[in-house]
């Protein structure tokens, strides 16, 4: 009887776990397509869900492979893998995302503003423009400590031609108390850009620094060209970019600016200071300028532009420049120097890119 009722207790169990093994399978079988799901609920405002496919393509302990992904017709990923640690549960500690083949197709209009067709992101209120805090940004606790892109490009889609930008991204992510600390290594053109970001979760932006050292500009000359009327650039340049307040202010400096067209020239040490007030602009700062035909000239100017009509031919700029206080200036002609006694160089230009106005005006005591 014992004998008996044993066995019937080991049936129980056996069919108990079989039952329990096949919830198990069928689980795991259909988990990608519960997280699928559930990702399509939690998808930014921005996104519709109707332009959003991607697939799961494995779901482990310690990581997850997302495959075929494509955000509207403009920006596809071949594939994401994520890295995460989830022996802290319920917490999910994300410790790598590796994006590989992103593809970005942009568009770049006559008055150089660039969109992303499918994409219309959300202005913040007012409120959040002036002070964000950590509920306006609620998934910034998932933020992973590296961030790696491969094989990127972006295609940027103009009036007159397609410019292909390939790039690569290497960053790291550190959170500390209400801050985070961005470092990120770019790559485009197979050129670096170091790029570091502090940024403060209630107030905002502290501080943006963007670096390159011998930097080909051969690589945005196609762009340049198209959009400045033929000028055309060469050689290498280090470039820096600093800024505390990035919709305010901004430090700028360049090393040298060698120029072809239209006339085969070079800028160096460029220094400038940009203030922004809402669609004004202004610079003013320092530079020296070479030609085949005088050494260094220090030059000082001033830029002003108004951004506010919406169509660019129509916005106003007003240009003044003149050389720094100088003893005297060398003129190579024909094999021969002459010196120029203080020389005196003042320029003034102003009105819109097609209908403009100024003078120049040279002085010096002799040579």
């Amino acid at each position: 009887m014992l004998k008996m009722l044993f066995k019937k207790i080991i049936k129980i169990m056996v069919w108990l776990c079989l039952v329990f093994t096949i919830v198990c399978l069928f689980f795991f079988i259909n988990l990608p397509n519960i997280v699928e799901s559930q990702i399509e609920k939690r998808l930014p405002q921005f996104l519709n869900p109707n332009d959003i496919e991607f697939k799961v393509q494995k779901l482990g302990f310690f990581n997850t492979l997302v495959s075929k992904i494509r955000v509207s017709k403009s920006v596809s990923i071949d594939s994401v893998t994520i890295d995460y640690d989830i022996t802290k549960l319920p917490s999910i500690h994300l410790k790598k995302v590796t994006l590989s083949g992103v593809s970005i197709h942009a568009d770049l209009d006559e008055n150089n503003h660039i969109t992303i067709p499918g994409l219309v992101f959300p202005k913040l209120s007012k409120h959040q423009s002036q002070k964000p805090t950590v509920s306006d940004l609620p998934g910034i606790s998932f933020l992973p400590e590296k961030i790696v892109l491969q094989n990127g490009k972006i295609i940027l889609h103009t009036t007159d031609d397609d410019f292909v930008i390939p790039f690569d991204v290497l960053s790291t992510i550190l959170i500390k108390d209400g801050k985070i600390t961005a470092q990120a290594k770019l790559y485009p053109f197979g050129e670096k850009i170091n790029a570091l970001v502090t940024y403060d979760l209630n107030k905002g932006i502290e501080f943006l620094k963007i670096e390159g050292k011998a930097f080909d500009s051969g690589h945005i000359n196609q762009f340049v060209s198209k959009n400045t009327q033929n000028i055309e650039l060469k050689g290498l340049v280090d470039f820096n970019l600093e800024s505390s307040s990035p919709q305010k202010k901004w430090k700028i400096n360049v090393s040298k600016l060698s120029f072809i067209q239209p006339v085969e020239t070079a800028i160096k040490d460029l220094s400038t200071i940009v203030l922004i007030n809402n669609q004004k602009i202004s610079a003013s700062g320092t530079f020296g300028i070479f030609h085949s035909l005088f050494f260094e000239m220090p030059m000082e100017y001033t830029l002003n532009l108004n951004l506010k009509d919406s169509l660019k031919n129509n916005r106003h700029f007003e240009l003044k420049f003149k050389n720094s206080t100088m003893d005297s200036v060398k003129i190579n002609y024909k094999s021969s120097v002459s010196t120029i006694k203080n020389p005196q160089l003042n320029a003034h230009f102003a009105g819109t890119p097609i209908k403009a106005k100024g003078k120049i005006m040279l002085g010096f005591k002799g040579g």
